[in-house]
């Protein structure tokens, strides 16, 4: 498939964009809720990790 590289690189870059949100949201849910605000920031963290493994192993 042509675009198969191409979608793969776009559903990476959404991906980082979601954890990025995730931890950015951070201090503005901490004022509502501390738990979830640090549910956010782990779950952001842990998403750009993963991402981070398999760009780094080349999996993509």
């Amino acid at each position: 498939m042509v675009y198969e590289e191409f979608i793969v690189q776009l559903i990476m870059i959404i991906s980082f964009g979601v954890g990025a949100i995730l931890i950015a949201l951070f201090p503005i849910l901490k004022k509502e809720n501390k738990y979830f605000a640090w549910f956010s920031m782990v779950t952001g963290i842990v998403v750009w990790l993963l991402l981070l493994n398999l760009v780094r192993v080349g999996i993509y």
